[in-house]
């Protein structure tokens, strides 16, 4: 469901069933549902990153087709295109659960559980083929506050010995 603004004066808010796209090519061999929708996995953040809607949970990110925020198929199987749907999964030597996705300069700053920072990035224009989610920082940062974003820095709380800092 997601919230429709109306009226011009005095806004007026209706929640509305998500209209998401069918898969129009393939089946669901050639054209697979994302790994977390196809196994029922909780989502656990969402948001949106260079013109994709994104969604996190356990260790996987779905980014959606450029520009159609509810399509997570791909036009055409045989040839995956720039705009396709991005299903990426976090590579690490540790359970990396993703608590928070924010978006932050080009990049994709992922948060999880474990007190691990990763980015999902890309050199120029963000495709299934030049996606890339590589570690950045192993700050034991506190999982249930969100990070924020104010002008060009990030800020996160992080747990010390006997107290909390806060990260830029």
């Amino acid at each position: 469901h997601y919230l429709v603004g109306t009226g011009s004066t005095d806004p007026i808010f209706q929640v509305d069933p998500i209209d998401w796209a069918y898969r129009y090519t393939g089946d669901k061999n050639s054209n697979p549902l994302p790994q977390l929708i196809e196994d029922e996995r909780a989502i656990g953040d969402v948001s949106f990153h260079r013109n994709r809607l994104a969604l996190a949970g356990d260790e996987n990110i779905i980014l959606s087709q450029a520009g159609d925020f509810f399509n997570l198929f791909v036009e055409d199987p045989e040839n995956i295109g720039d705009a396709d749907p991005i299903d990426i999964a976090l590579s690490s030597d540790e359970i990396t659960i993703i608590q928070h996705i924010i978006p932050f300069r080009k990049a994709l700053t992922i948060f999880t559980k474990v007190g691990r920072q990763f980015e999902l990035n890309a050199p120029e224009t963000l495709t299934p083929n030049t996606a890339a989610i590589t570690p950045s920082t192993a700050y034991n940062s506190i999982a249930n506050v969100r990070p924020v974003t104010l002008n060009n820095n990030l800020y996160f709380p992080a747990k010390r010995t006997a107290t909390t800092e806060l990260r830029e």
